[in-house]
Parts: C-alpha cells; sequence; structure tokens
C-alpha cells in the first residue's frame, strides 16, 4: 500500500482540506451557520461537487504523471483509497479549526434551530449537536464518499497501454 501514498495523495489531500476550509468560509459568509441555518442542510450539498472535481483531478494528474502507459482500476482504487485516508485524517483538525475559529456559534446555532423547528428535542439536540460528533462525523462521511467515488473514478479513468503486433 506504501507505493499508492505519495506525493500526489498528500498534496491532494491538503487541496482537499483548504478547500473544505474555505467551503466553510463561505457557508458562514453565506448565512447558512446563522440566520440561514434552515438552507444550510441543502447547501452544504454543493460541496460535493467540489469535492469530486477534486478526486477527478487527483485522478488525472495521478494517471499522467504516475502511471503514464497504463492506469489499472487496482492502481486508481488503491490511491484513491490512499488519498480518502489522508482526507478523513485530516478532516479531524479541520473541523476543530472550523468549529473554534470560523464559525464558533454554528453548534449553538443549529441546536436552536432543530429544537424551535421541532425536529427534535432540546435533549436530543444537545446529544447530536457537539463538537465530539463532528469531529467523529466528518472522517466517516468522508471515508464513505472516498471509496465510492474512487470505485467509480477508477473505473472510468483506467488505460491499457497499447501495444504493437507485428
Amino acid at each position: 500500500m506504501k507505493k499508492y501514498l505519495t506525493k500526489y495523495e498528500l498534496r491532494w489531500a491538503v487541496i482537499i482540506t483548504i478547500l473544505s476550509l474555505l467551503w466553510n468560509a463561505f457557508e458562514y459568509e453565506m448565512g447558512w451557520h446563522d440566520n440561514e441555518i434552515a438552507s444550510h442542510k441543502y447547501y452544504t450539498f454543493l460541496f460535493l461537487i467540489i469535492l469530486t472535481l477534486c478526486y477527478y483531478l487527483f485522478y488525472l494528474d495521478k494517471r499522467a504523471n504516475r502511471y503514464k502507459k497504463r492506469f489499472k482500476f487496482r492502481h486508481g482504487f488503491y490511491s484513491g483509497l490512499s488519498l480518502t485516508i489522508l482526507v478523513a485524517l485530516f478532516s479531524i483538525p479541520a473541523q476543530l479549526l472550523v468549529h473554534k475559529l470560523i464559525t464558533p456559534d454554528y453548534i449553538d446555532h443549529a441546536k436552536d434551530y432543530a429544537v424551535q423547528s421541532g425536529e427534535m428535542s432540546s435533549q436530543q439536540a444537545n446529544n447530536r449537536f457537539n463538537i465530539t460528533n463532528f469531529v467523529l462525523f466528518f472522517p466517516i462521511v468522508y471515508m464513505i464518499y472516498g471509496v465510492v467515488a474512487s470505485f467509480v473514478l477508477s473505473l472510468l479513468l483506467r488505460k491499457k497501454s497499447k501495444r504493437r503486433r507485428k
């Protein structure tokens, strides 16, 4: 597995983490973390477009620069899993940064909205919306997304070498 954990995976994991932080700052500026929190659960899925584009660009980068002639499904899938593991690990400190620096009141706003909208009781909101759950939730989400994206993109972007027949 070590051969699949290269500078490409590290570079793209850092890029994805930075984009995730910027996306959270964008959400905050758009008001999705306070005034427009009801819209947050819908608009936050727009980040999946950015994430998918990043995975796609990662695969193009890796295929063009590391596997010049052949890019088998195995190469792509294991490289994608390595990227996914790094992104999931990097998401832990990223979530701490988001909730401590970028949008420190988001958890309180989310609790208040969940109770006021009748989605859950105060106790349920307190149990669901806390920093520990966010720090644990995002690596799991990134792992699930990464496995699926790695599988699909590896199938779509595999490339066989062309051999000459004599």
